[in-house]
């Protein structure tokens, strides 16, 4: 987690280190030909970095999370095609890396009841968002305050679990830290939607997520699981770069 806000102040501070000043928020350039990719003109595209938190409840006993420590880190590329003065549609690439820290308690029956120093469900995916944009006051070739409203869908390239125990003594193998990983994880969808809304200004923004799909499937091969769900919603901020 330190690495992680480590890296959100590194990016935000060299946006604002090494970014132009913008000398004219009001007027569009006044060229013979009029340009059509700019912030606010017809087509404009740029790269992103988005890193959330999970909250609310999972639905069920025996798969709490630990909030703070669950979280999800995106980076992207973003398209944007302007239909009206305040309204725009577009699309995004991007690969995520989310994590959902589990709590070790007596409740625990995720992924098994089996206690361990730490464990974590990963999953590495690659999604696709279709969204509306609904612009704010006087801004020229310059995006100032807008509105987002999208639905987006992944594709789980990898997932595992990834457990971490530590021991005061050495054990039989003469280990006092064992690490292990599960992987292809066959009670897991590998496909998830969902809605997401985004507030900004400039450069910055505020993103909500809630998941539609189940993460997990009722049964495989006649092995029947009774997972509760893990929470739903993200809350996250992000940074655009142009």
């Amino acid at each position: 987690m330190k690495k992680i806000i480590l890296l959100i102040t590194v990016v935000v501070y060299s946006q604002l280190l090494f970014s132009q000043e913008t000398l004219v928020h009001d007027d569009v350039a006044g060229d013979t030909i009029i340009p059509e990719r700019g912030q606010n003109l017809k087509k404009y595209s740029h790269f992103y970095y988005n890193v959330g938190w999970y909250a609310g409840d999972s639905e069920g006993y025996g798969a709490e999370i630990k909030y703070g420590k669950s979280f999800n880190t995106s980076f992207g590329f973003r398209y944007k095609r302007k239909l009206a003065k305040f309204y725009s549609i577009g699309y995004d690439f991007n690969y995520t890396y989310a994590v959902y820290s589990i709590k070790q308690d007596s409740l625990k029956i995720f992924p098994n009841p089996t206690i361990h120093g730490r464990e974590n469900l990963v999953y590495n995916n690659l999604g696709l968002e279709l969204y509306n944009r609904f612009s704010f006051g006087k801004r020229g070739n310059y995006i100032k305050y807008y509105l987002d409203f999208g639905v987006y869908g992944t594709y789980g390239v990898s997932n595992y679990i990834k457990q971490v125990d530590k021991f005061e003594s050495p054990n039989a193998e003469n280990a006092k830290k064992i690490k292990s990983k599960q992987q292809n994880l066959t009670f897991i969808y590998p496909y998830n939607y969902g809605i997401r809304a985004r507030i900004g200004y400039n450069k910055f923004a505020i993103t909500g997520t809630y998941r539609l799909s189940n993460l997990f499937k009722d049964n495989y091969e006649g092995t029947v699981y009774y997972y509760p769900e893990l929470p739903r919603y993200s809350i996250g901020i992000e940074v655009s770069f142009f």
